[in-house]
C-alpha cells in the first residue's frame, strides 16, 4: 500500500510540474512582424502552418472545428479535392505539433486537445493546448 500511495504521489507531482512548464512556455505573436516569438527568438513556421497558428490565436480559449481548418488551407475549397484538403490539414496539424514539441520540449500529445462535440458528436473539435499572446512590439 506504501509504494502505490509514492506512486500516486508521484505520478501527481510528474503532471503539475508539466503542467506549470507548459504554462510558462507562452508564444508570442509580434502584429506589426506578423511572426511568432518564442523566449525573444523567431520561430520560422512554413506559411500553412503560420495561418493555423494564427486561426488559434484569434480563438485561442475555444474548441474549433476541424473542418474550419479546411477553409483555411485551402486557396478554392470547390475547386479542390476534399481529399486531398483532409489530408493537408491532417499533415499541418502533425508538422505544427512536432515543431512545437521540440521548440517548447513537451511530447506532441500534448500541443492539441482534440474532443467531439458536445452536441453533435460527428463533428471533431480542436483547441491548441499552449499560452499565445499577442503583441504589437517585443
Amino acid at each position: 500500500m506504501g509504494a502505490n500511495n509514492i506512486f500516486i504521489s508521484y505520478n501527481l507531482f510528474y503532471f503539475i510540474l508539466k503542467r506549470q512548464a507548459l504554462k510558462k512556455s507562452v508564444i508570442l505573436f509580434n502584429r506589426d512582424e506578423n511572426t511568432f516569438y518564442y523566449k525573444g527568438k523567431k520561430i520560422i513556421l512554413n506559411p500553412l502552418n503560420h495561418k493555423v497558428l494564427k486561426q488559434f490565436l484569434a480563438k485561442k480559449t475555444l474548441f474549433l472545428p476541424i473542418s474550419h481548418f479546411n477553409e483555411v488551407l485551402s486557396d478554392d475549397l470547390d475547386k479542390e479535392n476534399y481529399l486531398t484538403v483532409n489530408k493537408r490539414r491532417e499533415r499541418v496539424f502533425k508538422d505544427l505539433s512536432i515543431e512545437l514539441s521540440t521548440l517548447l520540449n513537451v511530447s506532441k500529445e500534448e500541443i492539441f486537445v482534440i474532443r467531439n462535440n458536445e452536441f453533435d458528436r460527428r463533428i471533431r473539435e480542436i483547441k491548441i493546448n499552449i499560452p499565445l499572446k499577442e503583441h504589437a512590439t517585443i
